[in-house]
């Protein structure tokens, strides 16, 4: 167990140094709707730019509740600054999902203006409807 909290520090330390310290800050909105017979969740959120970032691509998108896991899989949305205010993506799972609490992941790879990129990953609790 103290393994692994030292691995897990040590990948946030290595994460912090790679990420610029105003970094964009895509958020899921806290409802999101259930669609395709409740196998599918249209995700989506704000995107947050900060001075320096272009555009970026998100992907990775997994809504947790319980047992039933929706995903993105390998699609993504790309999005950028000046033009997009929100991004979009469905998750889908093998089984129903149902109304209520769900936790959210997702990533961002924001390409900034300078050429660099880095990547953006984030939690939330959401409701699904």
């Amino acid at each position: 167990m103290r393994r692994l909290l030292v691995l897990l520090l040590s990948l946030a330390t290595l994460l912090a140094l790679a990420t610029p310290a105003l970094a964009m800050n895509a958020k899921f909105f806290d409802q999101l709707n259930l669609k395709n017979n409740r196998r599918t969740v249209a995700a989506g959120g704000p995107c947050h730019w900060e001075a320096g970032d272009a555009w970026a691509e998100i992907k990775s998108v997994t809504i947790e509740q319980g047992r039933v896991v929706a995903t993105s899989g390998t699609a993504s949305t790309i999005v950028r600054n000046g033009e997009d205010r929100d991004w979009w993506l469905d998750a889908t799972a093998a089984s129903r999902l149902t109304r209520g609490p769900a936790d959210a992941y997702a990533v961002a790879v924001v390409h900034r203006t300078d050429g660099t990129t880095y990547e953006h990953p984030w939690y939330d609790d959401v409701q699904l409807r």
